[in-house]
């Protein structure tokens, strides 16, 4: 059975792995302090979307089809150009998108280029996934 709560700790476990020493990085609802501006860094977020029923039956058979993103901010220090910013956002693109563990099952994954954020140009990569629940 994974619960939001397992999903989210698989998809901090895979991030922490895969990114490493890429940059320092924040998970949701934590703190860091870093001075503004001086250097690259990531903040990573879970967000549960839609759910579905997908069988009957009675109370511990039942399977729940959930839907949730994940976003992955990603700062650079302003004025410095795009590749670096656009390097880091693909790579934390490739760490989900279309992969499966944990069973989470990971699609496709999405680039945003936000823009100027202070002394921070933003990116923000999101990535779809989905997984059963049974209760």
């Amino acid at each position: 059975m994974t619960t939001l709560n397992e999903a989210r700790d698989a998809v901090y476990d895979r991030f922490s792995a895969q990114w490493g020493t890429t940059s320092v990085y924040q998970l949701d609802n934590q703190d860091l302090r870093l001075a503004e501006g001086t250097a690259n860094w990531a903040r990573l977020a879970v967000r549960q979307m839609d759910s579905n029923q997908d069988t009957l039956g009675p109370s511990g058979s039942r399977r729940f089809r959930r839907s949730a993103m994940t976003f992955i901010q990603i700062f650079v220090p302003s004025n410095k150009g795009t590749k670096e910013g656009d390097d880091l956002s693909q790579t934390a693109r490739g760490v989900f998108e279309g992969t499966s563990f944990s069973g989470l099952d990971f699609t496709d994954g999405m680039i945003r280029e936000v823009g100027p954020d202070g002394k921070w140009f933003q990116y923000v990569v999101e990535v779809k996934f989905s997984y059963d629940e049974i209760k």
